[in-house]
Formats: C-alpha cells, sequence, structure tokens
C-alpha cells in the first residue's frame, strides 16, 4: 500500500503505542488518517482487530470506519474481524448490557433497556407538568414563569424543555432529586417535581436516557473490577474521532477506559478540530478538554498538527483564516478565543487542491424574498453551467431550509432530497390520529376528520403542485362536496362505484378524497388486526414512506409505556392510544421519533441540497451559498453575531439553575447581568465557528450574502463585513 503522504501524515502513521493528540482542519483528512493509523496496527504492529475500539459521535462515521479499514486491510489478505467502530452511547450501552448479562438473576437485569427518545422525555414531563399543577399548584403560579404571545406558545411544553435541560445536567453532574429540591424548590419548583417524576417512569419500565447510559457506564465500570477487566484486556488501542466534541462525562469514560491509573493500556489517540466544535451552547460538549489534551501533550513531542487540507480552493481557504483572523481581535477574551490558533495551508502532498470558479462574492439584497429567489437563481445557472458539479445552500435555521426548499422545487431545480424528511414523526402521528378517530368514534364530525385526512394526502403526495389552502385544487367545493356526500358511501359505495364527481370538483381533489375512501376501508376492514399490526400498515399505505411504519411502531410503544403510567384509559382501547399519540405529537413539533444521523449521503452531481450549517458538518460541496448572514427581522438581533447587544439569549433563570448545579450550589454564582454576558459570548463564539464550518464546505465557488431593506445602520454586523470586504465586487447598499 503506497501512500502519497503528507508530513504530519508521515509521523501519525509512526505511532506505536502511548498517547497521541490530532489536531486537524477541515478537509486534513481525519478519517483518512485514523483509517490507515488502525490498518497499520493491524498489519505492521501484529494487534488483533479485536483489540482495536474507535469511538465516533455519528453511527454513519462508525459504518464509514469500518467499511474503510475492511476494505484496505482486505486488499492485503487481512480481516478485520472483531474490530469495534460504535458510537460513545453505543459503546455505553454495550457497557450496560454486559452488565446486565453476567447479573441475570436480578429482576431488573432481566428487563431490556429501552432508550428514551427526546419526545418520549417531553411527553413524560408535560404529563407530569398536569400532576404538578393538580398537586402542588392548583392556582397555576408557575404559568407566569413561563409565559409568551408568541404564537402557538404552550407553557407546558415550555416548562417541560426547560426542565428537560435542567434534568439533563443534573445528571450529567451526578445530583440526585433531594440535592436538586434544595437548590430550585423555591425559584423553579416544577424542576425536581419533574425529576421524580421523570425518574419514576424510567424506574417503572426500565427507561434509559442518553444521559443515563454515560453515567451507568461510567460508574459500572468503576465499582464493578471484573467488568473493568473484561474491557481493559478487550481493547487495547482506542482511537476516538471529533474528539472536540467530547463532554466531561465522555471524557471520564475515556480515562477510565484508557489511562494506566485505572489498569489500561494507555494507548489512546484523540482527533478532533476545536474551531468545528459547534454544539457547544445547547449541549454539555466542551472542546476545553480535547485542547488540554493537545496541550498536555506538546511538550512530550505527542501533538501533531494536520494543517494542510486538499478540500477547498486557495480563495476559500483565505476567507476561512480571515475569519479567524477577525475574530481574534474581538474586544471581549472568551470570543477572541473562540478559535485555535491554526490556520489553514494549502496541501503539498495527496490530491491537489481544486481551482477556484471565481473568488467568494457578498451580494445585498432588499428583502429575504428576493434574496431566496435570486440566490436560488444563481444556483439554478451554476447548475446548468456545471452539470457535473454539487451545490449547497447552507443556512442556520430549521424554517429557512424548507422555504428555500419549496422555492427551489418551484424553480425546477434539481434537489437532493435525502438531507430532508420526506415524513416526520408529526406528520406521522397527526395522520394517525385521524384514522384512531374514525376508530374511537363515529357520527358528529366524522366527515371533518376525513375532510382533514384527505387534505394531508394532498399536502405530502403533491407537493410538487403549487395550489392554496395546503393542497385542495378547489378548497371550497372539495369541502361541500365531503359535506353532502355520506361517508359510507365513499368507503363502501353500492356496486363499487364510486359518488359521481360534480363538474366543479378538480379531478385532483376527488382523486385524493377516493384514495383515502380506500385506505379508510382497508383500516376498518383490518380493524380485527393488533395495533402493532394495524398502525405501521396505515402509516405506510398513506406515506409510501420506510420512515412512517417505524414511527408508527414506535410511537405505539411509548403510547403504551405512558398509557400504564396514565389514569386508566376509556373502555374503547382506540381512544387511549389516540389520546397519547396527540400527546406525542404535541411533543413532536420539537423532536423526531426516529433519529437522525447528520451525516447524509453525497447528492449525485447537478443537484442541489439545502440543509443546516450543523447538518453540514462533514460535507463538501463544490459550490456554497451561505445567504441570510445580516441581521434579522427583530432589528439588531442576528443569527451570527458579533457583539452582545446583536445576540439573544431568552430568559436568564435557566442559565442562572444550570449555573448552579454545574457548582452544586447558589452560592456565589454570578449577577444575571454577568451570566447573561457570559452566555452571550459564549453564543458568539460559538456561531463563529459554525459560519467558519459552513465556509469550509465550498471546494471551488463560495457565494455569502444578506437582506438590507432599512434606513441607516449596518446590513450585517462587523464581522461579516470585514468579510465581504475580503469578497469580490460587494454590491452597495439597494
Amino acid at each position: 500500500m503506497t501512500l502519497n503522504l503528507r508530513p504530519a501524515q508521515r509521523r501519525i502513521l509512526d505511532y506505536r503505542e502511548g498517547k497521541l493528540a490530532i489536531s486537524a482542519v477541515p478537509g486534513a483528512g481525519k478519517t483518512f488518517i485514523l483509517t490507515h493509523l488502525a490498518v497499520r496496527l493491524v498489519r505492521d504492529l501484529g494487534v488483533s482487530p479485536k483489540q482495536i475500539l474507535i469511538l465516533t459521535y455519528m453511527r454513519s462515521a462508525a459504518a464509514n470506519f469500518k467499511g474503510r479499514i475492511a476494505s484496505a486491510l482486505a486488499e492485503q489478505g487481512l480481516t478485520a474481524y472483531g474490530l469495534q467502530a460504535m458510537t460513545i452511547h453505543a459503546f455505553c450501552l454495550s457497557i450496560l448490557k454486559r452488565h446486565q448479562a453476567a447479573h441475570g438473576n436480578d429482576s431488573e437485569g432481566e428487563r431490556p433497556l429501552v432508550v428514551l427518545t427526546e419526545i418520549e422525555q417531553r411527553r413524560i414531563l408535560v404529563d407530569g407538568m398536569r400532576r404538578f399543577e393538580q398537586e402542588v399548584d392548583p392556582e397555576g403560579a408557575w404559568r407566569k414563569r413561563y409565559a409568551s404571545n408568541r404564537e402557538g406558545h404552550d407553557p407546558q411544553e415550555a416548562a417541560a424543555g426547560n426542565a428537560r435541560r435542567l434534568i439533563s445536567a443534573a445528571k450529567h453532574f451526578r445530583m440526585d432529586a433531594a440535592r436538586l429540591d434544595a437548590l430550585l424548590g423555591e425559584s423553579q419548583p416544577e424542576v425536581p417535581f419533574l425529576y421524580r417524576h421523570y425518574l419514576a417512569a424510567q424506574q417503572k419500565d426500565g427507561l434509559v436516557d442518553f444521559d443515563d447510559q454515560v453515567q451507568r457506564a461510567i460508574t459500572l465500570l468503576k465499582t464493578d473490577p471484573d467488568l473493568l477487566d473484561f474491557f481493559h484486556r478487550r481493547y487495547s488501542f482506542v482511537l476516538e474521532d471529533e474528539a472536540q466534541d467530547s463532554t466531561p462525562s465522555q471524557h471520564e469514560l475515556i480515562s477510565v477506559l484508557t489511562d494506566r491509573g485505572w489498569g489500561g493500556s494507555g494507548n489512546l489517540v484523540r482527533v478532533g478540530d476545536p474551531n468545528q466544535a459547534i454544539t457547544t451552547t445547547f449541549t454539555f460538549n466542551d472542546p476545553a478538554f480535547f485542547r488540554d489534551f493537545c496541550r498536555a501533550l506538546e511538550a512530550q513531542g505527542r501533538h501533531e498538527r494536520m494543517d494542510e487540507s486538499s478540500r477547498s480552493a486557495g480563495t476559500v481557504i483565505d476567507l476561512a483564516n480571515a475569519l479567524v483572523e477577525v475574530t481574534g481581535t474581538h474586544p471581549v477574551p472568551e470570543v477572541a478565543t473562540a478559535f485555535a490558533a491554526q490556520a489553514i495551508r494549502a496541501a503539498t502532498a495527496g490530491r491537489p487542491n481544486p481551482e477556484p470558479h471565481g473568488p467568494p462574492t457578498w451580494k445585498v439584497y432588499a428583502s429575504p424574498d428576493e434574496e431566496r429567489e435570486r440566490v436560488l437563481l444563481s444556483v439554478r445557472s451554476f447548475l446548468r453551467e456545471h452539470p457535473q458539479a454539487t451545490a449547497a445552500v447552507l443556512l442556520y435555521r430549521n424554517a429557512d431550509v424548507k422555504r428555500y426548499a419549496e422555492t427551489a422545487r418551484a424553480l425546477k431545480i434539481p434537489l437532493f432530497e435525502g438531507g430532508l424528511r420526506s415524513v416526520s414523526t408529526y406528520d406521522t402521528l397527526k395522520v394517525l390520529d385521524g384514522f384512531l378517530d374514525l376508530l374511537a368514534r363515529s357520527g358528529s364530525g366524522a366527515e371533518t376528520t376525513f375532510r382533514g385526512l384527505v387534505q394531508a394526502w394532498l399536502e405530502h403526495r403533491h407537493q410538487e403542485t403549487p395550489s392554496t389552502a395546503g393542497g385542495w385544487a378547489a378548497p371550497e367545493t372539495a369541502k361541500r362536496f365531503l359535506k353532502e356526500t355520506p361517508l359510507a358511501s365513499l368507503v363502501y359505495p353500492e356496486f363499487d362505484l364510486p359518488p359521481r364527481r360534480p363538474p366543479a370538483l378538480a379531478e385532483q381533489d376527488y382523486g385524493a378524497i377516493l384514495t383515502v375512501a380506500g385506505y379508510l376501508r382497508q383500516l376498518l376492514d383490518a380493524r380485527h388486526l393488533p395495533a402493532e399490526e394495524l398502525l405501521p400498515l396505515i402509516a405506510e399505505s398513506f406515506f409510501a414512506d420506510p420512515d412512517a411504519p417505524l414511527i408508527a411502531a414506535k410511537a405505539l410503544r411509548a403510547a403504551r409505556r405512558q398509557l400504564a403510567l396514565a389514569d386508566p384509559a376509556p373502555g374503547n382501547p382506540w381512544e387511549g392510544i389516540r389520546r397519547e399519540f396527540a400527546q406525542l405529537r404535541a411533543a413532536a413539533k420539537r423532536g423526531e421519533l426516529l433519529s437522525q444521523d447528520p451525516t447524509l449521503a453525497k447528492p449525485e452531481p447537478g443537484q442541489l441540497q439545502v440543509l443546516t450549517m450543523h447538518r453540514s458538518k462533514g460535507a463538501e460541496f463544490e459550490a456554497v451559498w451561505l445567504p441570510a448572514l445580516g441581521f434579522g427581522p427583530w432589528g439588531n438581533n442576528s443569527d451570527f453575531p458579533w457583539m452582545g447587544p446583536q445576540a439573544y439569549v431568552g430568559d436568564v433563570a435557566p442559565l442562572m439553575a444550570e449555573t448552579a448545579i454545574r457548582r452544586g450550589s447558589r452560592d456565589g454564582l454570578p449577577p444575571k447581568a454577568v451570566l447573561e454576558a457570559e452566555a452571550k459570548a459564549a453564543m458568539i463564539g460559538e456561531r463563529l465557528r459554525l459560519l467558519y464550518v459552513g465556509i469550509t464546505r465550498a471546494e471551488r465557488a463560495l457565494h455569502l450574502s444578506c437582506s438590507y431593506a432599512r434606513e441607516g445602520g449596518e446590513p450585517a454586523p462587523r464581522h461579516l463585513l470585514f468579510l465581504a470586504s475580503r469578497c469580490a465586487a460587494p454590491d452597495g447598499r439597494p
């Protein structure tokens, strides 16, 4: 195997044992180097594949490592059998399961572990809020803390979301309910109440969440010598990818697994890029641990910097380095140090850097609507000129992703749909709720429910047909037809002949009505089937999407778990399930029952991919557009702020509570103003790194833009205007 290696890569592949830190810039080849390091351990040093553990933060990355290593070893007549590549949480789950297998006589150990999704967590907590209001606060004083005039705001959902974050913090920092009560019982009494409610639900049904997996794994390794000895003997070499995303608990886990003080081998290789740490403000991920690891090994000559990248043209690299440069001038020290001092350099070996299509550009548009249309017209022109290229529009907000995708379809731009869910948990549960409504009760309201199902059908099967009223071609005519036509004659027509189509009823609407009526007939004919078979069948036939039946099955399991905790269900079993589905659907506004790996399959040549910058990490495209970089519709607020007044952190009370949990005490907490300033500095630093990720996805072309329609002021924060000055021919203000 002959490799054209860069100097840092050659030094890394000379590794034999001990600790090694590798800080790598975007496109430096982190996957490449870890793959070939694992191959070298097996081929040249005689390490058994079974002794190698690769820890990642995404399932797709784990599968990618396994496939690449297996292929490279197979070319040399060797096998990768036994090599493990898995996510941190999957590894923790393997520890828990091994402990259970060794203690099978324990009643709890005999139950299979069920990992809760975010939606299920929220569902349990919303139920807990009802109980809190009934048992502790019947006057509803808690609602004042979660009041908002925002459309669609649900105080119970807001309280559940706040509690979920604080419960995660309590578990992360190993705080029990009594201690949490002492800290927050006066200021936020619902939080310790919900913590106890949540723990009771978990204990009753043997449920675990992601925090439990890591914490229990650490506890078991520290308290069960036989278990710890097994994993020490099992894995002699641990390779960690994306090490900048390690949490305090994950850092502790890896230390117990590898440090010689715990009996480990001491063989640990950590690869990461602290400049791509983009989840620090809404998770407990902290690049400080990886930075400290790198500093500690620097003096020993065991820190390698992979600063050469072949992904992007020199013009793109220069703009990314310019962002790091201007950040270092920030007046707030916490922001000025948001980036590690590691500039990207062009590659000296291996794949050469691509030639640019032109310099990066910056444009200013009069409105968000104009910006969206003009950006996508530019994308369409690019793809017509370069039919073998891939393009991406990267945005901060999910709502913008949806809008850009809809406009791209209207403009007939070939759109890669792999990054967009064709069916969501919320949509699936909405449809199943309608069918369950017809199962649980009939008579009055049945036509309205049926009309909603037809509308959902039109929305999900005819997205390419622009129409009014959410999918109806002629909504008033269709509604009148449904109102005047008995539902029975649609579902069970005489002589199998459907009612005649009135001339005014559009063919699209008539066809959709008959199609959904057929599904309803299928449902009624199969209502004898158990719910485990019937609900996935409905979801699959309605959506024609492989995710839909999986969502239905998982929702049913979650609903039945919740029914076991709730008040007695009505006599009709479908009504109880429907009630829980409605609650799950409310929680699904902010999450999915099916986890989705942010690492996506690559689009085909000639396709556009629209996604958030967070989900673009690890991807690369020939041309990238970064729109919506100016101030938002709320005056001085910006998704990519430079100074504190441009940033918005919301309610400071949860920050105070989380800080108290981290410290284990309310004594000495900083004033709210100080804490808010710290939170804003952390947000600004993370958003700068997120913009850096967006820029470094581009290979040969990069286009930045904003919209601006106000008198006076600036169209974008200072650092973005600095980047604009480094781009070609920036437009003036409109």
